[in-house]
């Protein structure tokens, strides 16, 4: 609770194209301010909230509030940090739907099945293990993005959701997660469940210093590098291909855990995939900071990966 600065989501969702307050930077800032003065207590209420999940079947009142007190969570951690769990809020609002017009409580049986499926759900009994819904968020950390390089030498940054039914594999770089010389290890969407990461984070330490992985071979890069032309090509043909009667940037309106902001992408909004030649993937170890509702960089590590389309 005290050593997790939750905050860091803020700048990395921001550069990661996700932040949904992230085109208002006034509001961003607002929220990074607030949010660096808050963060403690938040902290502790989402604890405390996450713990009420054990208790609140036993009475029906208690489950309504719970249901929306979840409601309200998931969609501040959208605001706040760019992650969309959607089926927790359907989840949510159906336990709420169904709570609502309950007149009598449950019985003990069910009260005892809700709360020993939670307790046999800890990680710690391996029977069967629930996400765990605790890590640190790092300001130190490795982004991967997409950028389309155009006939006259531009670099657009591309929004994962541009990648359809593959952006969310996209956003969380799957084919550049791989531990590269030089470079912080990967991280999903820059939290880790290592307490060192959390220790040195902020300090911009080399990569070097820290426990890593074992880097990826020269042959391994190749193949990995040849399967993430293939797919880029293709996803290009396709994207070509399409109707052209057909609203052109609907991709953003598919949902997963993190949708492009599509105000983030005017540039790459206003493009025609015409004059694009290839894509490259860029791979950057960074240092996280904001000044006034903007990302400032200190990039550590940059490795680029290109395919030509033609």
């Amino acid at each position: 609770m005290v050593e997790n600065p939750t905050i860091n989501q803020i700048p990395y969702t921001l550069e990661s194209g996700i932040l949904p307050i992230g085109h208002l930077p006034w509001l961003t800032d607002l929220a990074y301010q607030g949010f660096h003065l808050s963060y403690i207590p938040m902290n502790a209420a989402i604890v405390l909230a996450q713990l009420f999940a054990l208790v609140c079947v036993l009475r029906v009142g208690w489950l309504k509030i719970a249901s929306l007190m979840y409601e309200a969570l998931h969609i501040g951690i959208y605001i706040l940090g760019g992650l969309f769990f959607w089926p927790w809020i359907w989840s949510n609002l159906t336990v709420w739907w169904a709570a609502r017009t309950a007149k009598d409580g449950f019985s003990w049986n069910t009260k005892l099945a809700c709360i020993a499926t939670i307790l046999l759900g800890a990680p710690a009994l391996h029977i069967n293990p629930a996400p765990p819904l605790a890590w640190f968020d790092l300001a130190d950390s490795r982004q991967v993005y997409i950028e389309a390089v155009t006939k006259d030498g531009r670099h657009v940054k591309v929004p994962s959701a541009f990648f359809s039914s593959h952006s969310y594999s996209m956003s969380h770089a799957y084919l550049g997660a791989q531990a590269i010389m030089g470079h912080y290890d990967h991280t999903t969407l820059a939290s880790s469940m290592s307490l060192e990461r959390q220790q040195k984070d902020g300090q911009c330490v080399a990569p070097s210093t820290l426990t890593r992985a074992e880097p990826e071979t020269a042959e391994a890069r190749e193949v990995r590098e040849a399967q993430l032309s293939r797919f880029l090509i293709a996803h290009h043909k396709k994207m070509l291909a399409r109707d052209p009667t057909q609203a052109r940037q609907s991709y953003y309106f598919r949902f997963h855990h993190h949708p492009s902001n599509p105000f983030l992408y005017k540039e790459f909004n206003a493009l025609s995939l015409e004059d694009v030649v290839g894509y490259q993937q860029v791979i950057e170890s960074v240092c996280h900071s904001m000044d006034g509702g903007h990302v400032e960089k200190k990039v550590i590590a940059r490795d680029t990966e290109y395919g030509s389309v033609l």
